[in-house]
């Protein structure tokens, strides 16, 4: 009979200390997982365009197609009003993704002195409503 006492506590023991182990192990899994993920947000929010970097590439996008590109409004330093006329016909957000920008943008022109050109129909210039030109808003 002694021998059948013993064996029950050491198997009682094994089980104690095979819970104990699996709750290390699980603790362990759950810790790796929580500082990869950790990593990963670390990671993306190092990775994210820089705002200002983002405005500079979509300027120099807006300002290749305006001159020599896609719209084509300027032929060196004469408006085309007739494409300005096409683009202005176009909806604001189908142009923002056809020239592939994603800040919020304004087109509009100047004479030689600072005050703004209008064309027919146009406000203060071609583009998104949230910006203004001169207290105008652009589209």
């Amino acid at each position: 009979m002694k021998n059948k006492r013993k064996m029950k506590k050491k198997s009682g023991q094994a089980s104690k200390g095979a819970i104990i182990n699996h709750k290390i192990i699980k603790n362990r899994i759950l810790l790796a997982l929580f500082l990869a993920l950790l990593f990963l947000v670390a990671l993306k929010i190092i990775n994210q365009p820089r705002p200002d970097k983002m405005l500079e590439k979509d300027a120099e996008k807006l300002l290749n197609a305006i001159t020599n590109n896609q719209l084509r409004i300027l032929d060196s330093d004469q408006i085309d009003e007739k494409a300005v006329e096409d683009v202005m016909r176009k909806d604001y957000e189908e142009l923002k993704s056809e020239l592939g920008l994603k800040s919020d943008f304004c087109i509009f022109f100047q004479d030689e002195n600072g005050k703004l050109v209008k064309i027919d129909g146009m406000k203060a210039g071609i583009g998104s409503e949230k910006v203004k030109v001169n207290g105008v808003s652009c589209g």
